[in-house]
């Protein structure tokens, strides 16, 4: 099994963001989780419009620490953040999570 988190900014609420967690979230297989900066009413409301169903979603301003936690807590194999900054990036390492920038999704067969 796979855990997969999205940014928000930038990432998830792109066309090609919310497409491919659309695509993931049909297959089922994965689970899906948000970790973003962006205040939690802003995301919710995004979320509720695009008829999208994380398994949690977070808002913090330091993203690894709830990254870590999720690693921790989370019955996975494969830890995969999506991003689109290098900040994103650093997060992702920092936690143990394999980063995949937002341009390289719709060539990526790591979701």
């Amino acid at each position: 099994m796979k855990a997969i988190a999205f940014d928000f900014d930038g990432t998830l609420d792109t066309k090609e963001g919310s497409d491919i967690f659309k695509q993931i979230q049909r297959r089922g297989n994965r689970e899906l989780f948000i970790v973003s900066s962006s205040p939690t009413p802003r995301i919710d409301e995004f979320i509720d419009e695009m008829d999208m169903r994380p398994n949690e979603r977070i808002s913090a301003l330091i993203k690894f620490i709830p990254l870590r936690r999720l690693k921790t807590e989370t019955d996975a194999s494969d830890f995969i953040y999506v991003g689109n900054s290098y900040r994103d990036m650093l997060a992702s390492r920092i936690a143990g999570w394999e980063y995949v920038d937002i341009t390289e999704l719709p060539s990526s067969d790591k979701l």
